[in-house]
């Protein structure tokens, strides 16, 4: 089940894009200027930096991630980029988090199998959110691949939905997505 340990495989950043384009996921998800959107795992921006761009000077990206290096490698990669609407937190999901009933989007992405307690992760989340807010979790399938974390470190789509089942929550499953990848939207009922 969960593992709590730092993206320990690397990724090829164009095999990455090809699979996980930071613009066409957040564009799936319905990202749109003016929104606030919390990266829930951010690591070092890889979906930060892109919907800081989308949601502009109206919107604000929170980006949540308990590595202190990769928010650091974040910071920097935002201000190369004139970019001053992240707001970075060095917290795990689990830990009690500063925002609530802000976000319009939560975004966990290849995150939610390295949380310690991804169900208390999930009840964090949706206390981010406002009001007719979703949570979209993306990971890894849990199939045999060269790429992503072992198998063994995974959440399958079953386990994700098992988890917001215990918490009341209401998932959808984006239909063929990727072969490497799920996308499941999550809201409170």
């Amino acid at each position: 089940m969960p593992n709590n340990q730092s993206h320990k495989f690397h990724y090829n950043i164009k095999d990455r894009i090809k699979s996980q384009d930071p613009n066409q996921i957040l564009s799936l998800i319905g990202l749109e200027n003016g929104m606030c959107f919390v990266d829930l795992g951010a690591n070092d921006g890889y979906f930060s930096i892109p919907a800081a761009k989308i949601v502009g000077v109206e919107g604000l990206v929170y980006a949540i991630d308990p590595d202190a290096e990769a928010l650091k490698r974040l910071t920097k990669r935002g201000s190369k980029n004139h970019i001053d609407n992240i707001k970075a937190f060095e917290l795990s999901a689990e830990d009690l988090l500063p925002i609530s009933s802000c976000a319009d989007i939560v975004f966990i992405g290849n995150a939610l199998h390295h949380f310690t307690d991804p169900l208390a992760g999930l009840m964090n989340a949706v206390k981010m959110l406002k009001p007719h807010g979703s949570i979209f979790n993306l990971d890894w399938k849990k199939t045999i691949s060269n790429e992503g974390p072992p198998i063994d470190a995974r959440l399958s789509e079953a386990d994700v939905i098992r988890l917001c089942n215990k918490l009341g929550l209401k998932t959808r499953i984006c239909d063929n997505f990727s072969n490497s990848h799920y996308l499941i939207k999550i809201w409170p009922t």
